[in-house]
Formats: C-alpha cells, structure tokens, sequence
C-alpha cells in the first residue's frame, strides 16, 4: 500500500510535513463517518512518522506490486458500498487480480457483503494455494466461516492468521469477537495472548479495555487488569473527541470499578473529563455520582483523621441517599460532637469539595454556640418521621449548658484555647 499516496506527499517529505498531512486528511476521513479511511490515514502516519518504520517500508515498497492504483480504486469502491462495481472493475483485469493477493481478497470481501459467501470462500482458497502464509486470507477465510455457521473452521483459521501475524490489531479484533459469543474460556486465553504480544494493542479501539477488565475481572491478576485500565486511560485522554459508544461504555463499567482501590488513582485522572461529556444525557448523571463517590470513599475511608461515620455521611451524600439514612448519620455525628470537630475541620481545611456538600451541617457543628440548637434540629428532623424514637437530648446539651471560658480548652479538641479556635 502506498503510504506516501494516502497522505498526498512526496516520497522524501520531511516529518513536519507527514504530520501536517495526517492532519489534513482526517479533517474529512473522521473515525466515526469513514472509520476504514481512518484506519489507513493513521496506519499510513504511524509508519512515516516513526524513522525506523519508515525505513523499513521504503526498503520494502520497492518490491510491491505494479497493482496499487487498482487496490485503492477497488477499495475505494467497497467502502461506499459500489459492490457490484467493485467486483466487475476487479474481474475485468484477470491477469492483474489473480496474481495479486490483496486484490483477490478485496474481491473476497466484496462477494462477502454482497452476500455470495461461497464465492468469497473460493477466492480465500485461490489465495491460499498460492501465498499459504498469507495472514489476511486466513482472516478473512475465518470472517466467512463465522457468517457460515462453522465455528470450528472459524475458529482453526482464525488461530492461524494470528499465529502468523500477531502483532495485526483487525486480525485480534475479530477473533477476540467471535470467541466472545462462543467460548469464555478460549476468548480469555486469546485476550490474555494478545495482551502478552502488546498491552497497546487495542489502542485505536480502546474501548475494549474497560470491557475486557468487567468481563474477566474474576480470572485476572490484579496487576493485569490494573494495565488495561491504564491503557484506556491514556488513549482517552488523549482522545481530543471520543464517540458517545466511548462515554457509555466508560458510565457502564468504572462505577463498578471505582470501588476497588487498584483501580481508583486511574479513574481519578479521567474523571473531570467524564464530567464534561458532550453527549450526556440525565442517567449518566447517576453513574458520575457513583464514580465520585467511589473515589472520596478511597480518600476519606483510608484516611485516619476522617471520622468513618463524616466519611459515611460525605459518600451517602454524594449518591444521593434518601433523608432517611443521611438524618441518623448526622445523629451520630452530634452525639460526640465535642470528639469530632477537629475531624470536621480536618475535612473542612483538606477536602473542600466534600465539606461543601454538608455545609449548612458541618458549619453548626464546629461551633460551639450552635451545639444546642443543632442538637434540636437533628433530632426534631429524626422524630418527624419516627414519633417512637426517644429524644434524648438532655444529655447532650448539658455540656453547653454553661458558656465555654474563652481561656478555656476548645471543646473541638484541638488543644487550643477557645478564643483562639473556635470561639
């Protein structure tokens, strides 16, 4: 394939030049109207862009065949659909197409879409008596034994064209496919072999990670699934435009993920761009408080100056919990209000975002002249809705029944006087 054409440059242009034209040319061919022109725009860049690639496709494009303009005119055809076209331009050259691999197997993969599957068969087995070690036909052999309803010879050509190619991303990505919806455990075997030859694999279907870590999370290492979510992370953000499929499936998984710790400083650097997502819509909503709240509960839960019940309260809050739940958590904060006003404080001075979200609360609780009256409130709130339970404020009001000395230690706890803390 002449790279070089792709882009629209001379042979000797220099890398600015390459990359300037890698950038044009995706202005029109954009993953998501033209994923195949994209693939070969990004292939074509990947190569001339990296000096040692370069090097060794000129070495080699020198031994190509005399065929590149009828490919790329086949091709062209195929990507719009011009099946009937594609095949007739390709059939009226026998002497050219039957010497070639890749026209043959464009030819292959248009009597495939247009739905003459044996005949793509036949043209696979042209290929393969000539070029046995030809990857691709083996791929395209196995695409065709899968819409046949064969499994097994599906599955032994796919196993063959990674063997001899497995390094080809298209190739992985439709034996992984067609393994998903067959057979668990050789489609974690071939996900694991894949991963094994380069953890990047994926990377311009990097979606896949996310589902590869929900779907075998139970038959992986920790440190292995740990690398996948990386890898997701990093081709996300690099991503100046990920596809809505993309944000979905991100939604779908990491609140599930986000609980686990291994996987928690990951999701946090992707996070704020998950919140800006272009295509949200009002169930997303839900999915980004779980993720947040599986972050602070990382932060707050691990963090030993944190109360676990202010913790509770900070998670419970920030998914949304009914009153209920939330009003007897603040109870339990104000029956050892005293005890926990450096803890509120410390959550105040270090986590702001998390305070803010109790702040009408927690600004009562760390100042003394408000115990009585929040003492009150959080009770009368509790016995609205539960006549039955005992209101027991007495003792809790009676260590402000007298005024704190403001020379006084601070009844927060922090050791300072009371006119110097919270006084």
């Amino acid at each position: 394939m002449d790279y070089y054409k792709q882009l629209g440059i001379p042979m000797d242009a220099e890398k600015a030049a390459v990359k300037r034209a890698y950038f044009e040319k995706v202005k029109t061919h954009t993953p998501d109207k033209d994923p195949v022109g994209f693939k070969l725009i990004r292939n074509a860049y990947e190569t001339l862009y990296d000096d040692k690639k370069r090097a060794h496709y000129d070495k080699s494009f020198n031994t190509q065949n005399d065929a590149m303009d009828e490919i790329l005119s086949a091709r062209e055809m195929i990507v719009n659909h011009n099946l009937k076209q594609a095949i007739d331009y390709i059939t009226a050259q026998p002497d050219t197409y039957r010497n070639n691999a890749a026209l043959m197997l464009l030819l292959a993969q248009a009597y495939q879409s247009s739905g003459k599957s044996g005949k793509a068969e036949s043209t696979c087995k042209e290929v393969l008596a000539k070029h046995p070690e030809n990857a691709s036909a083996w791929h395209f052999r196995g695409v065709v034994a899968q819409s046949r309803g064969h499994y097994n010879k599906a599955y032994e050509y796919f196993s063959k064209a990674v063997k001899l190619d497995p390094m080809n991303a298209n190739i992985w990505t439709s034996y992984l496919d067609f393994l998903e919806g067959e057979d668990y455990d050789a489609w974690l075997e071939a996900t694991l072999e894949a991963m094994r030859h380069s953890v990047d694999m994926f990377k311009d279907e990097y979606f896949r990670y996310p589902h590869f870590i929900f779907s075998f999370r139970e038959d992986v290492s920790d440190d292995e699934s740990h690398e996948w979510l990386a890898t997701f992370v990093k081709y996300f953000l690099l991503d100046e435009n990920p596809e809505d499929g993309v944000y979905r499936l991100a939604l779908n998984t990491l609140p599930l993920l986000c609980m686990e710790q291994i996987y928690a400083e990951e999701i946090k650097k992707i996070y704020p761009k998950l919140q800006n997502c272009p295509y949200r819509i009002e169930g997303h909503q839900n999915a980004l408080n779980m993720i947040s709240a599986g972050l602070a509960h990382h932060e707050l839960k691990g963090n030993d100056r944190i109360d676990p019940g202010l913790a509770e309260l900070t998670i419970k809050t920030m998914l949304g919990n009914a009153s209920h739940p939330i009003k007897h958590l603040e109870a339990g904060i104000i029956r050892d209000i005293a005890g926990l006003r450096k803890s509120v404080k410390y959550l105040r001075d270090n986590f702001p975002q998390y305070y803010e979200l109790n702040a009408a609360f927690l600004n009562k609780v760390i100042n003394p002249d408000k115990e009585r009256e929040l003492i009150s409130e959080v009770y009368n709130r509790i016995s609205t809705n539960h006549p039955g339970v005992r209101r027991d404020t007495e003792d809790l009001s009676e260590r402000q029944s007298q005024k704190t000395g403001r020379n006084a230690p601070c009844p927060c706890g922090s050791g300072k006087k009371y006119k110097r803390c919270c006084g």
